[in-house]
């Protein structure tokens, strides 16, 4: 979902977790639209999220 079109707009929980765990980034409420044009979305939350979505799959 990160990498679709629109996936790439919208918030997470991956997003969520990570401003919480870094107080750095991802700062976006429902959109990440002002994170990416602001560069606060975190460089790494497309591993981040890849990761998360591995660790559900495990189970």
């Amino acid at each position: 979902m990160s990498r679709h079109w629109l996936g790439r707009w919208i918030n997470t929980s991956t997003a969520h977790n990570v401003h919480h765990a870094k107080a750095r980034y991802n700062f976006g409420w429902h959109f990440l639209f002002w994170d990416r044009m602001m560069g606060t979305l975190s460089p790494h939350y497309d591993q981040h999220y890849r990761e998360a979505g591995l660790r559900a799959d495990r189970g």
